[in-house]
């Protein structure tokens, strides 16, 4: 695929996965808005189109990463892939870094009161991910691989239980357009995740944990929302056909 400022980051960051590192380096959306054409994500993240351009010009000369095979994985497998890889992992992290955002602030809070926004903010989204990533695993995951079975004639048809496949996605996506907020404003109350000059060594580990925390949460949505999605719908529409 060529790519120009008219490509939409959805697509560049779906077909050639290396460019993920270039649109977390810029704060450019490719997971909960990744419809958007290229020059106007550029244009929202305040750096040049060109620049973004040759830069993804170079990643693309190197070897693809793992993740380019992820889209071309069956629904079942993509969904195992999720939960075992994010899901996981952001129940755990998010358990560790609340603990260390507490610890943080009960030290260093008097000289960095934003820190309390952060760590309200944090334990906010905290409680909004834990229902989200258990209703994926429990309502909106089973029902795609029933799909992929019904597709395939492996599995009897059932009555429709949603007029279309956006009556069961529409929460996933509206959830995750709240938790990109919450991640860029996370981004921005740690100064891109860059601790103060007078932060200990627990600080600086938080603030390393959040940018990893942060940047496995816009691949784990970007696997949800550009190649999941599309696939699930488009089973959703064989099996119940108008």
């Amino acid at each position: 695929m060529e790519i120009d400022r008219n490509s939409t980051v959805a697509k560049i960051a779906t077909d050639h996965p290396n460019t993920l590192r270039i649109f977390e380096k810029y704060g450019i959306d490719y997971c909960c808005n990744g419809g958007q054409q290229l020059e106007t994500a550029c244009k929202t993240a305040g750096v040049a189109t060109n620049t973004i351009l040759e830069e993804i010009q170079a990643v693309k000369q190197e070897p693809a990463a793992d993740t380019v095979y992820l889209r071309f994985l069956p629904p079942s497998a993509l969904i195992d892939y999720i939960v075992q890889k994010h899901h996981e992992y952001t129940n755990l992290a998010m358990d560790e870094i609340d603990h260390l955002l507490e610890k943080i602030w009960l030290v260093h809070g008097g000289n960095h009161p934003e820190l309390h926004t952060l760590k309200s903010l944090f334990q906010k989204e905290k409680g909004e991910l834990t229902k989200h990533l258990k209703r994926e695993e429990l309502q909106v995951f089973p029902f795609i691989k029933y799909l992929e079975k019904a597709a395939a004639g492996t599995e009897s048809v059932i009555p429709p239980r949603y007029g279309s496949f956006e009556e069961i996605w529409g929460d996933v996506t509206d959830e995750h357009e709240h938790t990109g907020k919450a991640l860029e404003s996370i981004r921005k109350l740690t100064n891109n995740f860059s601790p103060p000059a007078d932060a200990c060594t627990s600080y600086t580990v938080t603030f390393k944990k959040l940018e990893t925390f942060v940047k496995d949460l816009h691949q784990h949505m970007h696997l949800e929302n550009n190649v999941l999605h599309p696939m699930a719908k488009s089973l959703f529409q064989k099996v119940y056909p108008g």
